[in-house]
């Protein structure tokens, strides 16, 4: 006898993650016919829906659905499962008018009948005179309302959900200004922010700010705080220190303040007003000589400091010289051996001669935008100076303005800086570089960089190095002068 040859069908399920194969347990002989079995052990793969069969792995090959026929041929056949991919479909949100905060995000993808749990307002989203509602399938907040950790089966298209808004009524915030001159209410837009009232004046007192509570813990921050319920913000007063001498300006539009008999006082606090007047500047050796001194509030509204003001205040360790201050006088903090930390406004237009000569203790200063000169001797003796900022705007520099400041290492020019007086960083022994920003040389005095000894490069911009090089007063430095 001879055997005829058979062959066998077997089943694959090409990367199916649960469920069996089908078996087909028949042996064919070539030319038998073959019928395709279905999805019998009801394979499932994550993501994917059967398709039915086919001869190669990667799709390419014949396909077969179920009870569709074959003819065997002359060797085994496997049949792969097709697999062909579920769509999926997102959710996002929109503010839908929002003036604030920011949308939830949903990074997942869900096929169609998946559930969807609907975030909540995990951005605090907010919009001016209305509250946070929930979400709608419609804009207009006509459709179905959910709420956060709410389900919805998803369909068969991405999904927009909108913020639902309520209108809410205006909000009233009502000042208590504690004894001070009255303070107007104000009717605000729900989630709003409030303006910042006009001070009101308490003889005697400064004002700290404005509280949520008559016990004066949390501060109101009128910039980023919102009103959303009829409140009360209270005022915090500090008196001022007794013994302090007011006299009035010379059109009496204000008061000048000095120490007067607070001379001994180791904490001072000014006051914004005095009878019913804004206290404007500090007088001439307002504080001169004040040994004692460590610390002093000055009030807003100042605008400016006397000439030696706090000169030979050898113990004031820091100040912060308030927004509107826009001068300095001349040897304000001179001798002011512990100043090492000044805070200087953006009002600042002017800084006179010797207005910090030998702070001795100064480590780092920020010249502000306004400012178009720094005087002579500025900041001589400065010895511990290592930070200095110039800001674009600035015109000049005087003659020994950072002199003697033997700690600082850089100096960065601005391109605005038309001039530079004379011995400017005289002995300046630690300065290694300095950048000059301007292609232009500045008009230089003389020995700008005398006995500036580490001094190895004066970088000037790319193609002005000649320039440099040959203009007056430039040239005793020519073999340092470098561009890029």
């Amino acid at each position: 006898d001879i055997s005829v040859p058979d062959f066998t069908v077997t089943y694959d399920g090409n990367g199916s993650t649960g469920g069996s194969v089908p078996e087909d347990g028949s042996r064919y002989e070539e030319g038998q016919t073959v019928t395709v079995l279905g999805n019998t052990g009801s394979l499932i793969r994550t993501g994917c829906t059967f398709a039915g069969w086919n001869t190669r792995s990667d799709d390419t090959g014949t396909t077969y659905m179920q009870n569709q026929t074959f003819s065997m041929g002359t060797d085994d056949v496997v049949l792969y499962a097709r697999w062909t991919v579920n769509p999926t479909f997102g959710v996002t949100y929109d503010g839908n008018g929002s003036t604030g905060g920011s949308v939830p995000e949903d990074g997942s993808r869900y096929e169609e009948g998946q559930s969807v749990s609907v975030l909540g307002n995990t951005g605090s989203l907010i919009r001016s005179g209305y509250s946070f509602a929930g979400w709608s399938v419609q804009s207009d907040g006509s459709g179905t309302v959910f709420l956060q950790d709410q389900i919805f089966p998803m369909g068969p298209a991405d999904v927009v959900l909108y913020a639902c808004w309520t209108v809410e009524p205006p909000v009233t915030l009502t000042f208590d200004s504690r004894e001070g001159s009255p303070v107007d209410s104000q009717s605000i837009i729900y989630c709003t922010a409030a303006d910042l009232p006009d001070h009101p004046h308490k003889n005697g007192y400064a004002l700290q700010g404005w509280y949520t509570e008559p016990s004066c813990i949390t501060q109101w921050d009128f910039e980023t705080g919102l009103v959303t319920a009829d409140m009360t913000l209270y005022a915090k007063w500090i008196e001022s220190t007794f013994g302090l001498l007011f006299t009035l300006n010379s059109d009496e539009t204000g008061f000048l303040v000095s120490c007067g008999k607070a001379m001994d006082q180791e904490n001072v606090v000014i006051p914004e007003y005095w009878e019913c007047q804004k206290v404007l500047g500090l007088n001439t050796q307002a504080f001169y000589n004040a040994v004692n001194l460590t610390g002093i509030t000055l009030p807003e509204g100042l605008l400016t400091i006397g000439e030696s003001a706090f000169a030979d205040c050898a113990l004031l360790s820091d100040i912060t010289i308030p927004d509107g201050v826009i001068s300095l006088g001349p040897s304000a903090f001179s001798y002011c051996d512990s100043l090492n930390e000044v805070h200087l406004p953006d009002s600042l237009v002017y800084i006179e001669e010797e207005t910090f000569y030998h702070c001795i203790a100064l480590k780092e200063i920020t010249v502000p935008s306004g400012v178009k000169s720094v005087g002579d001797k500025a900041f001589t003796n400065c010895y511990m100076l290592t930070g200095v900022s110039l800001p674009e705007g600035l015109e000049s520099l005087g003659n020994w303005s950072f002199s003697y400041c033997i700690q600082l290492e850089t100096m960065s020019i601005p391109s605005s800086v038309t001039v530079l007086g004379d011995y400017v960083f005289n002995e300046n022994r630690s300065l290694t570089d300095v950048y000059m920003n301007r292609s232009d040389p500045p008009d230089a005095g003389l020995s700008i960089f005398q006995f500036c000894g580490a001094l190895s490069a004066v970088h000037v911009p790319s193609g002005s190095a000649d320039d440099y090089k040959t203009a007056q007063n430039w040239l005793e430095y020519k073999d340092i002068i470098v561009d890029p």
